[in-house]
């Protein structure tokens, strides 16, 4: 039984007392009712773990390639104290890379295959943005030089 005095505004002083001695005989009270409306909001939750669960069953597993019409890719390596964002473009015979160094620093950057032999390297301004065209294929590594030095994994343009 829901006792609710809404229209408050147009009640009467005695239909007020009325309803206020109602409540206190029923037990009614206002943090009982907001403690029954939570547990109703909550109730649909109760078994969002095994809908999330069943959602990753069901979801396939195989993968599906799909080319982008953009030959842009996006490339990120972090330590501790800086950022590397690169952002690749391929074109017909080498690889436009546009990199952002943050904290911005003023450096030089190598690109270096598997062997130690630097493929490409490049001068970065003082906001920390270099471009370097890279020749493509094999495994290399990107080091900033001088200070801090920085050195990713490995990677594949």
């Amino acid at each position: 039984m829901e006792i609710s005095d809404h229209n408050h505004d147009t009640l009467n002083p005695e239909d007020a007392s009325l309803l206020s001695l109602l409540r206190s005989g029923l037990g009614i009270d206002d943090e009982i009712d907001s403690a029954v409306a939570f547990g109703i909001g909550v109730f649909p939750w109760r078994t969002i773990d095994m809908e999330i669960a069943l959602l990753e069953v069901q979801t396939p597993t195989t993968m599906v390639a799909v080319r982008s019409q953009s030959p842009l890719r996006h490339l990120r390596f972090t330590t501790e104290s800086s950022t590397i964002d690169l952002a690749v473009e391929t074109n017909a015979r080498s690889h436009s890379v546009r990199g952002w160094i943050d904290p911005p620093i003023e450096c030089h950057v190598r690109f270096v295959s598997g062997d130690g032999t630097e493929i490409a390297s490049g001068d970065s301004d003082d906001l920390g943005h270099v471009t370097v065209d890279v020749p493509q294929g094999g495994l290399m590594r990107l080091e900033v030089l001088p200070q801090p030095r920085f050195c990713t994994e490995w990677f594949h343009l």
